[in-house]
């Protein structure tokens, strides 16, 4: 394969001199190629100290997992992404990015057992759950694993369905639900619950696995769609959605970030684009006791809904970070402080205000979401309210300089509404 090198020289802050970030950046772009190879492999010249590498697994161009790995990097680490795209190559010269064709053990057996016997590696860190269950198979003792999940925790997590029955059998409030195995099962199952009902995919997925069903043609519709992924039939709960979520050690919450999601994309089902901080002492408390019954070391979210009477019933458990955890940095709550001092072992202080009352875009999501749709005048007008720019979290100069660089680069919305008028016309 013929390697096309691109070199460029970095001024670096003043205040970065003398810091354990580079000095020097050779840049070379690699074409994408099979799985495995690199997307775009970068070297970087470090002080001796900060030859040590953490290895994320995970989407690379989710934008919280962008704000994460800068962290991480500013702490003196070398950081690798193993990911199955990467939007933003050339863009960012400190991450080297290794491109594989899914997070299937098989596809990954290979990368991630090198990483687990090179010397350099420090961490080995999944960021959402079809890595974390892989490298859970791949490297069921591996002390680089951060963190390792205990079998207790794992027959909680691997389903919604006994994320449930775990949830109930603390105490907190649950939809009623039924596991159904086919068709039939399903549309008896409505008949107790009534219309609307939520079928269910055992995994989350951004609101993928999730079918709204209002009547019985919509419930053969999402069964078609959903057959496949072990459903279950759930209770529609007529209310707002929240989340609970923060940062622990053995259990001891370290950081919080509770909010209600007042937008999301897609409507009702996927990641919140427009959040406001709250803390109800009943979602805290629901929170604390999961994670403490779980004795969780690191990020968790839980969500919930809010019936019209206030009373909040849980959905599910996600034990990675979430999208929206930029906003706790906007408030001021170091969502990823905590983070980057167990990596370097040393002891988080605990903080756990939420600034209360902020409401904002969960940025940069908004004006992302809009141009991947080929909505140019939508991504505008948010791009011309002040409560977007506002919503930026604080430091991460990498991150934002990307972010503004994908805003300014309109090509990927044009192409999008051309392939629609095609389809159209």
């Amino acid at each position: 394969m013929k390697t096309q090198t691109l070199r460029r020289s970095i001024r670096i802050p003043a205040r970065y001199q003398g810091s354990p970030l580079p000095v020097r950046v050779r840049n070379e772009f690699v074409p994408a190629g099979p799985a495995g190879e690199d997307l775009g492999a970068r070297t970087i010249d470090h002080p001796e100290r900060s030859q040590e590498i953490v290895v994320l697994v995970g989407p690379a161009d989710w934008p919280h997992n962008i704000y994460l790995a800068e962290a991480v990097f500013n702490s003196g680490y070398r950081v690798e992404f193993v990911s199955t795209a990467w939007a933003y190559a050339n863009v960012l010269p400190w991450l080297h990015v290794r491109q594989v064709e899914s997070f299937d053990p098989a596809v990954l057996a290979d990368v991630i057992r090198s990483y687990s016997e090179n010397d350099q590696v420090k961490w080995i860190i999944p960021l959402f759950e079809d890595a974390i269950w892989a490298i859970r198979k791949l490297l069921p003792n591996s002390v680089k694993v951060f963190s390792p999940l205990s079998e207790d925790n794992t027959a909680r997590l691997l389903s919604k369905q006994s994320m449930g029955r775990f949830a109930a059998g603390l105490g907190v409030t649950v939809p009623r639900e039924f596991a159904v195995d086919s068709l039939n099962e399903a549309m008896v199952a409505s008949h107790s619950l009534g219309f609307p009902c939520v079928l269910k995919g055992e995994a989350g997925c951004g609101g993928a696995q999730v079918a709204i069903c209002r009547d019985n043609e919509e419930l053969s519709q999402g069964w078609a769609r959903l057959a496949t992924k072990n459903p279950s039939l759930q209770q529609f709960i007529d209310g707002n959605p929240w989340a609970a979520s923060g940062f622990f050690l053995k259990g001891q919450p370290i950081r919080v970030h509770l909010y209600e999601k007042l937008e999301q994309s897609p409507p009702r089902i996927g990641p919140p684009t427009r959040i406001r901080h709250d803390s109800p002492g009943e979602l805290r408390e629901a929170l604390f006791l999961i994670a403490r019954t779980m004795e969780w070391t690191g990020f968790l979210q839980v969500d919930f809904i809010r019936a019209a009477d206030g009373q909040f019933f849980f959905l599910e458990i996600n034990p990675r970070p979430w999208g929206s955890m930029t906003a706790a940095n906007v408030v001021g709550a170091d969502i990823f402080g905590p983070f980057v001092d167990l990596l370097h072992n040393r002891k988080p202080k605990s903080c756990l205000e939420n600034g209360d009352g902020w409401s904002g875009y969960v940025f940069p999501k908004p004006v992302l979401n809009h141009l991947t749709h080929g909505m140019l005048i939508d991504a505008y007008l948010t791009m011309l309210t002040p409560k977007f720019w506002r919503s930026i979290p604080r430091g991460y100069p990498g991150a934002k300089r990307l972010f503004v660089a994908e805003f300014l680069n309109i090509r990927r919305a044009y192409w999008e509404v051309s392939r629609r008028l095609n389809q159209i016309f």
